[in-house]
């Protein structure tokens, strides 16, 4: 089977699917009368997420170059919560399971062609793309990698890190010897939902 034209590339796992996760996030605080949503992120503010948020409800987004900047720690979402009571909390990480779960019925729509005679590698960061996709296809074998660009950076405040370790055949820190960057000689996009 081939993988032309889906979101693998050899044994990576390349996840963009900041659009089906926007509208799910957007859907929600709409539907449950949010005054907004607020977002952490180490993304760049023009993004994708950024625009469809703001065109649609009140968006605080603390991250470089956003509404907000935040000093260098992982904010709870207790802290968040604290901080803006009337605000759906969508950082990265942050979503409830009934959340994921809508992610992860978009997510098996689109990786067709995966399969369970391979271990793939997926770029992780807060860890909410590995975990949809652990769930997406709970017989397949994932390695969680950390640390290849801005947006997979570790952090050990990081709420979904155990549940990652619990569910990955591996976890490296740093890129894999021998591997090279996903998205290296191609037009994909390496970004977690995570």
């Amino acid at each position: 089977m081939s993988n032309i034209g889906l979101p693998i590339k050899n044994d990576w796992i390349i996840a963009t699917n900041k659009k089906e996760r926007s509208s799910i996030v957007i859907d929600y605080a709409k539907t449950h009368l949010y005054e907004g949503i607020v977002v952490f992120s180490i993304g760049n503010p023009e993004d994708l997420t950024r625009s469809i948020l703001r065109s649609s409800l009140n968006l605080i987004s603390v991250s470089p170059g956003g509404d907000l900047q935040s000093a260098n720690k992982w904010w709870s979402q207790e802290e968040i919560r604290t901080s803006w009571p009337n605000y759906f909390d969508a950082t990265s990480g942050h979503l409830p399971l009934f959340l994921l779960n809508k992610i992860v019925i978009k997510i098996r729509s689109k990786f067709l062609g995966i399969r369970e005679d391979v271990e793939y590698f997926v770029p992780t960061g807060s860890g909410e793309t590995f975990v949809c996709m652990a769930m997406a296809f709970p017989t397949i074998s994932f390695k969680a990698v950390y640390n290849i660009d801005r947006y997979t950076q570790w952090n050990p405040n990081a709420p979904l890190n155990d549940l990652v370790n619990a569910l990955a055949c591996q976890v490296h820190y740093d890129m894999p010897s021998g591997k090279s960057h996903p998205t290296e000689g191609t037009k994909h996009e390496t970004v977690n939902v995570a």
